[in-house]
C-alpha cells in the first residue's frame, strides 16, 4: 500500500509498536473460553461459571461484587461449576 498523505507516510515510516493486549494479569482476560454460554446441558469444557472466579479479583460492574468490597463472597462455593447458584448477587450486609 502506498501512503496518500504526510500523516500516513509518518505512520508507515515509524517502527511498529510492541502492543501486547490483555497483559494485565488474571483480571477478566479478553478471551476466556466459557464466556460464550451454550445451550442448557451442553458439554462445555470450561463453563461460564468459571468466569466468576476469573473476574472476581477485579471490578465486574453489577453482576458480582469485587473482592475488595466483599472479600469472603466466594467462600460458600467449593465447586463453582456446581455451587454457582448459591452465590448471592447482592450480598447481605
Amino acid at each position: 500500500m502506498k501512503p496518500l498523505n504526510a500523516k500516513a507516510e509518518s505512520l508507515i515510516s515509524k517502527p511498529p509498536d510492541d502492543v501486547r493486549p490483555y497483559t494485565f494479569g488474571d483480571c477478566c482476560p479478553g478471551f476466556l473460553p466459557g464466556w460464550e454460554v451454550g445451550q442448557s446441558n451442553s458439554s462445555d469444557p470450561c463453563p461460564w461459571q468459571s468466569d466468576l472466579p476469573a473476574c472476581h479479583p477485579c471490578y465486574w460492574s453489577a453482576q458480582i461484587p469485587d473482592e475488595t468490597t466483599y472479600p469472603d463472597w466466594m467462600n460458600s462455593c467449593a465447586n463453582m461449576s456446581n455451587d454457582w447458584s448459591a452465590l448471592c448477587t447482592v450480598p447481605d450486609v
